[in-house]
């Protein structure tokens, strides 16, 4: 007999505590893992997450059943607000690499496995959250190539040439990058500063040898340059 059978004969109020206790279980396993890796998200929120997406889509069986409503109304409203909460785990930090995303994914896809609980489900949420446990220990070195960045900071000495610079650092930086103009570090008004970030595999396996930085520094108006 599945899991989800089992639940359904038994008295509502036992039913309704195993629904809760196997939401705890998945939201603090997934919650655990990302709070053990210095997330903002971590245990108290997953747990949260799922036990409130749990007690959505059991209101949503309650009144569909006694007044007729639509049993998905709530559902649909609680992965819609949660894209809210997951916001505000996602930063864009300056070197142009954003963080956050796994764990907005993570919340999103709790929650999807407390409204499964509340519906009646139970072998789908119980292997989902094995599954995405998996994902997040057994695949977190891809998220390290990805997210390889090499830095450079460029200065230059007149405004008006930043274009050109950019130009002429195509020519000579050999990966695919990024630019963001910024206030001069030197402190000197006339100056103004370039952070350039490349990402992904290459940058991983990219070192820039001396040469390489004094043929960013040949460039016309680039006063100083260096690695970050």
């Amino acid at each position: 007999m599945f899991i989800s059978e089992y639940i359904a004969e038994l008295p509502t109020l036992v039913g309704l505590l195993i629904k809760f206790a196997l939401s705890v279980f998945s939201g603090s396993i997934i919650g655990f893992e990302r709070g053990r890796h210095g997330r903002s998200a971590g245990l108290r929120t997953h747990i949260l997450v799922c036990l409130a997406s749990t007690m959505a889509s059991m209101i949503d069986l309650y009144m569909a059943t006694v007044i007729g409503s639509d049993g998905t109304r709530i559902a649909a409203n609680v992965l819609t607000g949660i894209g809210f909460l997951g916001a505000g785990v996602i930063l864009i930090k300056r070197d142009f690499t954003i963080t956050g995303l796994t764990t907005a994914a993570g919340l999103w896809a709790t929650a999807v496995i407390g409204l499964c609980y509340g519906y009646g489900f139970c072998e789908i949420p119980l292997v989902a959250t094995v599954v995405f446990l998996l994902t997040f220990a057994l695949l977190p070195h891809l998220e390290t190539v990805q997210k390889a960045v090499v830095s450079l900071y460029v200065e230059v000495d007149d405004l008006s040439c930043v274009n050109a610079v950019l130009n002429a650092l195509h020519e000579v930086w050999p990966l695919q990058f990024q630019s963001e103009v910024v206030p001069a570090k030197s402190g000197n008004t006339a100056h103004i500063g370039i952070h350039i970030a490349t990402h992904g595999r290459g940058a991983r396996k990219f070192k820039t040898p001396e040469e390489q930085l004094r043929r960013v520094l040949d460039i016309p108006h680039v006063t100083y340059a260096v690695l970050e």
